[in-house]
């Protein structure tokens, strides 16, 4: 699920409540697939640090090109709520990408057939995770 408001406050049954961009309360009903998805954040690390430190080779900047393009439609199809990646270009970096399913191997899947994995270019680790609140983000 995809809330596009200000700030998310919550499940009340199978109804979400939040403020609009007005400051308003508001409440939409869910389907029981929407109700029954789980969020899970994915880790990503790069495999050769010299490719953040040094930049990529030729393969590593297609497959990223691809990892790119792949998430981009997820997020298009609404599996994706968030992606990123930390802004250093050191041995801390890392990515996350926040996504729904409706169990954990359905998440592992999606990651797994990200193409920096199949294509080793990246490491990642799965989470169970839960956003808590939403804000808007600057224009």
């Amino acid at each position: 699920m995809v809330v596009s408001a200000n700030l998310f406050l919550g499940f009340l049954s199978q109804r979400v409540l939040f403020v609009d961009e007005n400051g308003t309360i508001k409440a939409t009903n869910l389907t029981e697939m929407e109700f029954n998805m789980q969020q899970f954040l994915i880790l990503l690390k790069p495999t050769r640090l010299e490719m953040i430190t040094k930049g990529p080779t030729q393969r590593e900047s297609q497959v990223i090109d691809e990892h790119f393009a792949y998430l981009e439609k997820l997020t298009e199809q609404g599996v994706m709520i968030l992606v990123g990646r930390t802004q250093n270009n050191d041995a801390n970096t890392f990515g996350i990408a926040i996504l729904q399913a409706g169990s954990e191997s359905e998440a592992r899947a999606v990651m797994e057939q990200d193409p920096v994995i199949i294509n080793q270019v990246m490491k990642a680790e799965l989470y169970p995770y839960k956003i808590a609140l939403v804000g808007k983000l600057p224009e």
